[in-house]
C-alpha cells in the first residue's frame, strides 16, 4: 500500500474568514509510537512549519488488510 502525505500549517490562515494561506511543512522524522492518552499505537510523523516553526505530529494507523 502506497501512501502520500502532505502537511500544512494554518498559521497564516484566518479560520473565521477563510482568507490567507496555509504554510508548507518540512518532514523532520518518523518513528513508531506506543499507545498513550489521545493517541493509538502507530507510526508518527513530525513536521515543522516553514513559516512559524511550529512542530506538528501526525499519527497514522492503518488497519490490517487481507489480500
Amino acid at each position: 500500500m502506497l501512501i502520500s502525505m502532505q502537511v500544512a500549517c494554518g498559521c497564516a490562515l484566518d479560520a473565521e474568514t477563510k482568507t490567507g494561506f496555509v504554510s508548507p511543512c518540512d518532514s523532520i522524522t518518523t518513528f513508531v509510537g506506543g499507545h498513550q492518552e489521545g493517541f493509538v499505537e502507530g507510526r508518527r510523523y513530525l513536521w515543522r512549519c516553514q513559516t512559524c516553526k511550529t512542530t506538528i505530529c501526525v499519527n497514522l494507523t492503518l488497519p490490517e488488510v487481507e489480500e
